[in-house]
């Protein structure tokens, strides 16, 4: 099944998940294949596809395109490290809003962790 989800989204200009991406028979990549870069055309063309809602949700969360990407990357789990105010509480209540509207996760299945009380109860409100 890994392989042929791989050569699914390779076809149809998809996301690939590191995860993914290391569990399929290697003879099916394509030797000049880079998933970084690929990765980075499939979040230029999830930002225009997604711009409508990304303006509706810019009414109540504000995300610079970093941010966006943060919530279009389609990984198993996300890690956001930066300095204090530049938005992380932010970027992951956007996350698991686009999650729950766009892929239709239970958000029951979302798990979300923070190392302070304040981005805590930050995100319970949100």
């Amino acid at each position: 099944m890994n392989n042929e989800e791989f050569l699914y989204k390779l076809k149809n200009k998809e996301y690939i998940s590191n995860r993914l991406f290391h569990t399929i028979d290697k003879s099916l990549i394509p030797s000049d294949f880079n998933l970084d870069k690929y990765n980075d055309n499939v979040l230029d063309t999830y930002l225009v596809k997604y711009d409508e809602y990304f303006k509706e949700l810019d009414k109540k969360i504000l995300l610079d395109t970093d941010q966006k990407r943060a919530v279009l990357a389609d990984e198993d789990s996300l890690l956001i490290l930066a300095e204090a105010g530049t938005g992380k509480t932010t970027t992951l209540s956007a996350k698991v809003k686009y999650l729950v509207d766009i892929k239709h996760v239970d958000p029951s299945k979302i798990l979300v962790m923070s190392y302070t009380k304040k981005a805590t109860l930050e995100l319970q409100k949100r």
